[in-house]
């Protein structure tokens, strides 16, 4: 078989995953899921330039929302094309890391911006044991913990309009994220101390045990971070805490479509595990000292 593709649709971006020499690459195409047909304009030009491919296999949340039976028309492609529940893709992705070559049930949260999902997969038989996601929980929740703490010391004027809104939001959201490797962010020019981690973790910490609380009594032999919110320091030291097993954090861009291209490399629902390079694992590292930003 010649060259294989997988993509993902999610809630804001297509997620298209191809292998390029020994490395798996995935791009992004903007989404607006109210404009399917543009959307898979979008997506046929995209593969189309990466191609061409011999078999493509889609997955994701919100892949109902394309008409993707008519993809290798619109495509102009001769491409044999697959549909794999997103559940299914992910279970591919995990079996592929390194890091699992010992566990059978593995517990994955991806903790996305919107929201959390939580899967128990059976690695051995090849199954989806549990799956569930939550809206309660997400990186834009912890974005609304850093900007109500920011707010009431009065050190930022309210925003003007949507687009001074929406300028702070990229704020609040860059702040939290520097508080993963920073004690604390300051104002430039040696100015006030804008937040500190600790404060950020005394609100934060419950939300994240409300959370491992929804999970469940789990009983997995290894559990799987991703998403954006997985770097978090404060995240993995609650979950090592609830379930004292090997923990693995990783940066993948999309595991769903890396998953999809595992499919696709594989070409059957129940292959073999799949010969793939291991994939990189992200190591965060600590530091105590403050950052500063500038503030907009």
């Amino acid at each position: 078989m010649g060259p294989v593709c997988g993509v993902a649709v999610e809630s804001d971006a297509l997620r298209i995953a191809y292998t390029d020499g020994d490395r798996r690459v995935v791009e992004s195409v903007d989404l607006e899921l109210t404009d399917p047909d543009r959307a898979m304009h979008d997506l046929s030009d995209r593969i189309g330039a990466r191609g061409p491919f011999d078999s493509v296999v889609i997955t994701g949340r919100e892949a109902r929302t394309l008409r993707y039976t008519d993809f290798p028309t619109s495509a102009g492609l001769a491409a044999s094309v697959e549909t794999v529940d997103e559940h299914y893709a992910l279970l591919a992705f995990v079996r592929s890391l390194d890091t699992l070559a010992a566990a059978t049930n593995v517990l994955v949260l991806d903790l996305g911006r919107r929201g959390t999902s939580a899967l128990v997969l059976n690695t051995a038989e090849e199954t989806v044991e549990w799956h569930d996601r939550t809206e309660s929980f997400g990186g834009e929740r912890l974005d609304d913990v850093v900007q109500g703490l920011v707010m009431t010391k009065g050190i930022l004027p309210e925003p003007e309009g949507p687009e001074g809104a929406a300028s702070y939001r990229t704020f609040f959201r860059e702040l939290r994220e520097l508080l993963t490797t920073s004690a604390g962010v300051r104002a430039p020019n040696n100015g006030p101390m804008i937040l500190e981690r600790d404060e950020f973790e005394a609100v934060a910490t419950p939300l994240i045990d409300d959370m491992i609380e929804w999970v469940g009594p789990r009983t997995p032999d290894a559990i799987v971070l991703l998403g954006g919110v997985a770097n978090s320091p404060l995240v993995q030291r609650r979950v090592r805490a609830t379930w004292p097993v090997p923990l693995t954090v990783h940066d993948s861009v999309s595991p769903v479509a890396e998953g999809a291209l595992i499919r696709a490399e594989i070409g059957s629902k129940q292959a073999p595990d799949p010969v793939v390079e291991p994939s990189p694992v992200a190591e965060v590292v600590e530091s105590e000292s403050p950052s500063e930003v500038e503030s907009t």
